[in-house]
């Protein structure tokens, strides 16, 4: 296996660059909200899908949904040429469903609208917006939708969310506005579709725990779809204070023996300010010695993070609707499921594997196909050492 090096090096699996969620609200009649990008369809197919009697997934905030005056169309438009920015939709449903009050919409609830009007035929790739359109209002009636919000605050941009109010689509990033899409499709013949960039969560929490909790030791178990080397280790948290101290570690066959691979410790002082988040990374030593670690394709691998002080540490985490949506959140998901473990004991696997924590390995060579030679493994010295190396 010949390494070919990648010079500044990447995050595996990636970050989701997401933190929490927000909820665009529309509460009177003509108010609107529309989730826009570039369509992605399960296993990109070279055809097309159609959606007429198949279903948008979606989560709800706070919702005030009773009175049967109150109507909401939910479905797919286009999206307009020569308007905007922010993106925003042609204003023509080519496929929905109409819900009226007193039915169809929970509070804080993963929903599943059927589509039961018009028909669309989609491929990978599309330009669309799934759109919320209140029609009409009766009495006090009110709907959230969640979306993500960018840990960044300027955010990626693309895709985007976009909201209705008063008389004309937001053109500035506003409440609901600019936030990360998260909506599920599932075509008449079952086949998923998400917006590319977006997610599908029920909600963004962290998760705090110390040496005293049980368990102590959380981590994620994925795979590496390729061979390759890792030289960090990574994770997205928070620290409560300087007695947050940590290690991460790092495992090989996380189920069945529980081997460990690599491991380095943190010190709670190092961290950012207290209550704010932070991509941590520490370096991969094996007996103290830093080294660059060999992963083999299609095996599962844990890496984790051991509290080891008194005072709390805290993780990102997302948990999604349903496990098969993982490979939404994550590229090669359905590989993915978090693992806990106390006081050094085996590892216990989540059933069903809904939770993502944000924290993974950095990949610094990976396998050129040539089958020989030992490549000459290099790091871009900027990327050397980590916060902690």
């Amino acid at each position: 296996m010949t390494q070919a090096a990648v010079q500044t090096g990447f995050l595996y699996p990636e970050a989701v660059n997401f933190s929490n969620t927000v909820a665009g609200t529309i509460d009177a009649a003509t108010e609107k909200i529309a989730m826009i990008g570039r369509l992605r369809i399960d296993g990109k197919p070279a055809g097309s899908k159609t959606l007429s009697t198949g279903s948008i997934q979606f989560r709800t905030g706070t919702v005030t949904f009773a009175n049967g005056a109150t109507t909401v169309d939910i479905g797919i438009q286009d999206v307009a040429a020569g308007a905007g920015p922010i993106a925003q939709p042609d204003g023509t449903f080519d496929v929905k469903t109409t819900l009226t009050g007193g039915a169809g919409l929970v509070t804080n609830t993963w929903t599943t609208a059927t589509m039961n009007i018009g028909s669309k035929s989609m491929s990978d790739g599309d330009l669309i917006a799934i759109v919320f359109d209140m029609t009409a209002q009766g009495g006090v009636d009110s709907v959230n939708i969640e979306m993500g919000v960018h840990r960044y605050s300027t955010g990626h941009g693309f895709p985007t969310t976009n909201q209705f109010v008063s008389s004309a689509w937001q053109t500035t990033q506003t409440l609901g506005a600019g936030r990360r899409p998260n909506v599920v499709i599932v075509f008449d013949d079952g086949t998923l579709g998400w917006i590319d960039g977006g997610l599908a969560f029920n909600s963004a929490l962290l998760e705090a725990f110390q040496d005293s909790t049980n368990p102590d030791e959380c981590g994620l178990i994925f795979q590496v779809p390729w061979d390759c080397k890792v030289d960090e280790l990574w994770f997205w948290g928070q620290f409560a204070s300087a007695a947050a101290d940590f290690t991460m570690n790092f495992y090989s066959d996380p189920l069945a023996g529980r081997t460990l691979i690599a491991s380095d410790t943190f010190l709670g002082e190092q961290g950012a300010v207290p209550a704010q988040s932070g991509r941590y990374s520490v370096r991969t030593k094996v007996a103290g010695v830093v080294t660059d670690i060999s992963l083999a394709k299609n095996t599962d691998y844990l890496v984790t993070v051991q509290a080891t002080g008194t005072a709390n540490l805290s993780l990102f985490k997302t948990a999604l609707p349903n496990t098969n949506y993982r490979h939404i959140h994550k590229t090669n998901g359905l590989t993915m499921k978090k693992a806990t473990s106390n006081n050094g004991g085996a590892f216990t696997a989540e059933s069903p594997a809904v939770t993502m924590y944000e924290m993974g390995v950095r990949i610094c060579s990976l396998d050129d196909g040539t089958g020989a030679g030992s490549g000459g493994l290099k790091v871009h010295p900027g990327m050397a050492g980590g916060l902690n190396g």
